[in-house]
């Protein structure tokens, strides 16, 4: 059996939550309702929770003031709160020891947030799209940590992850990511984003290029604007000569840097890291 293979097997996984495949269906159904969210996420209590919290973050400005799916929805918008929904519950899917778990959701939860920033700066970039990108992105190391348990870990050098990885597994954690998230039917544009977070941006005519490069700086930035955080992140000539074509530049990344920084003690308490 391939690693692909296996992968795909992965969507039998019985921590896969019976809600996941309606969050899913939401998110793919450009019909859905406001109600139809609602209904969807309050099956699940544990998502609700993490949902509320995470809607309550200083950097989306309402911090304290959301106490319901309801205000998260009218405050955040339709698509940002149910791309928090699906990349919560897909996080919450995997058996993953709670402490390794947590430090993975703190860098995958900064990279969100700032692909969400990013988005803000660029014409053609989702805010939701980009927020579940960066959400998700790492999840093929979740996917390898899962399948070859003895084999992998978290903690490799990130200079040589990528190669190391398609040497031992065949394919690199973007790969095995974005694979998996196509079993599950997660839309396109997403999927994507997660596969190319370590590589070069598809060109200009790629109707979703914008959102996947503000995933692929996002992660990229950590390194230098949440080392806290930093996991594989790695910040080289392609992305500052990406972030330049923008016309972003040093007071973009301080920005960001500050908003991470209000979040992190937080990120701290709640993780209980």
């Amino acid at each position: 059996m391939t690693v692909f293979e296996r992968i795909e097997e992965l969507k039998k996984l019985p921590t896969l939550p019976e809600n996941l495949g309606s969050l899913i269906d939401v998110l793919n159904n450009e019909s859905a309702s406001i109600r139809d969210l609602e209904k969807v996420i309050r099956r699940d209590q544990s998502v609700a929770a993490r949902l509320i919290t995470v809607a309550n973050s200083p950097a989306f400005g309402h911090a304290g003031f959301i106490n319901s799916i309801e205000q998260a929805i009218l405050v955040l918008g339709f698509d940002l709160v149910r791309s928090i929904a699906v990349g919560v519950s897909i996080f919450q899917s995997f058996p993953i020891p709670r402490l390794l778990m947590k430090h993975l959701w703190a860098h995958a939860y900064c990279t969100g947030l700032t692909a969400s920033l990013l988005s803000q700066k660029m014409r053609r970039a989702d805010k939701g799209v980009c927020f579940l990108g960066g959400l998700l992105h790492d999840i093929g190391r979740i996917v390898f940590l899962t399948l070859f348990p003895k084999d992998y870990s978290i903690d490799q050098d990130a200079d040589w992850l990528i190669e190391t990885e398609k040497k031992r597994f065949g394919c690199s954690h973007p790969e095995a990511g974005g694979h998996f998230l196509h079993t599950l039917n997660v839309p396109d544009e997403v999927a994507g984003a997660v596969s190319s977070h370590h590589t070069a941006v598809p060109d200009n005519d790629n109707p979703h290029r914008d959102a996947f490069a503000c995933v692929y700086l996002a992660e990229g930035m950590q390194q230098i604007v949440n080392p806290s955080f930093a996991c594989d992140s790695l910040w080289t000539g392609d992305h500052q000569t990406l972030l330049e074509s923008y016309g972003l530049g040093v007071p973009d990344l301080e920005t960001i840097a500050v908003v991470l920084r209000t979040e992190e003690q937080g990120m701290i308490e709640f993780l209980d890291i």
